[in-house]
């Protein structure tokens, strides 16, 4: 359909198909629906329609529930479940706050043992036709240089010794074949990973919460928080300060030490 004949009811009708898929989480609709609302705001800027036909009332407003933050157990169990040369991937999204393809995209020379740091650059993407494609990361602020807590640095000490190349540009992460690590092949790892453990509620993005959880609980700062995860608005940073306000009543205490 031309842009121009676009009109409130095709959009409502379509987002109604949408509410009705079973396998559409609300959330992902809401963000769908604010996609093509910001389209067509294009388009009325550019003078290609006169007015925005999306009009749904809180059509792009995510409801979403809160997800369950996994436990440092269970964090461990999940990594001990993982294919040895995979295991480091939990770690680093749970307590590097890297996502999947940050984590898969990383290379020898992203690691740097000696300031204890990791460099994050790129992401490794699955591109219909072209199959993984190194490119630049989700958003500008996804460019960022994390600094490891000690339980990640040797976890990455071992890694690197046991499952990785020396040159500076072997990936962290290949296959036997020494490619990259293909989703599809990672999504099988890790849901039997899931399956073995018992943790099948815990999704791969839920470890980015417990990274989050816990800077929050360190005293991270909104925007230390921000940058540690790679965030460009604070919305989705806020979430994790919320949750360490359950450390309230011990902040209480220990300024209650100080003073007397």
């Amino acid at each position: 359909m031309k842009v121009a004949k676009l009109r409130p009811v095709h959009v409502r009708e379509w987002h109604s198909k949408l509410v009705k898929e079973p396998d559409l989480h609300l959330t992902t609709i809401a963000k769908v629906y604010r996609l093509l609302r910001s389209i067509l705001n294009t388009a009325v800027e550019d003078e290609l329609i006169d007015a925005n036909p999306c009009r749904i009332k809180n059509g792009g407003v995510e409801h979403s529930t809160e997800r369950p933050i996994p436990t440092v157990d269970e964090l461990r169990h999940l990594a001990d479940a993982m294919p040895s040369h995979l295991a480091a991937t939990v770690w680093l999204a749970a307590l590097g706050g890297l996502r999947k393809g940050e984590v898969l995209g990383l290379a020898r020379r992203h690691v740097n043992l000696e300031d204890q740091t990791v460099t994050i650059e790129r992401s490794l993407q699955e591109v219909t036709g072209s199959g993984s494609v190194l490119s630049e990361p989700k958003t500008l602020a996804s460019n960022r240089v994390i600094v490891m807590p000690a339980p990640l640095f040797w976890v990455l000490v071992d890694h690197l010794e046991e499952h990785v190349e020396s040159a500076a540009d072997a990936l962290l992460f290949t296959n036997s074949q020494g490619r990259p690590v293909r989703a599809s092949v990672w999504s099988k790892a890790w849901q039997k990973t899931r399956d073995a453990s018992g943790l099948h509620h815990i999704r791969f993005h839920d470890l980015r919460h417990l990274a989050g959880t816990l800077t929050a609980q360190a005293g991270g700062t909104l925007k230390e928080i921000m940058a540690a995860l790679g965030h460009t608005t604070p919305s989705a940073a806020l979430r994790y300060q919320h949750v360490a306000h359950g450390r309230s009543r011990i902040l209480a205490d220990r300024i209650g030490e100080t003073i007397e």
